[in-house]
């Protein structure tokens, strides 16, 4: 495979509401990076997402996800370690997501 470059994304205001049929709330923390691929004349980019979502009745639940620009899309989140490196990274600067994201912590 390629070598993925590596760089920070363009930031997203916070909070954003965000919508499903079945509720709705708040995006309150995210952490992304943008990934860029160049093979063959073509270049393509994208930002794998660790989000936490607040719900209306206050409830947070975690999503990974991918958004192209500003853009959410239906792509699944496929990281490697090194994409996973540099969003743990980002989310150790954050209270929420680094305190969510601490169940993987195997090291125990």
């Amino acid at each position: 495979m390629p070598r993925i470059m590596i760089s920070d994304g363009e930031k997203r205001i916070l909070p954003r509401k965000f919508a499903f049929h079945w509720g709705g709330g708040q995006i309150i923390e995210e952490v992304f990076v943008k990934c860029t691929l160049k093979s063959g004349g073509i270049t393509e980019s994208w930002e794998p997402t660790i989000q936490a979502l607040q719900y209306d009745d206050k409830s947070i639940v975690l999503r990974f996800c991918v958004y192209n620009g500003k853009r959410l899309t239906r792509m699944p989140p496929l990281m490697d370690q090194q994409i996973l490196r540099e969003l743990s990274k980002r989310a150790e600067k954050t209270k929420l997501l680094r305190e969510l994201l601490s169940i993987f912590n195997f090291n125990r």
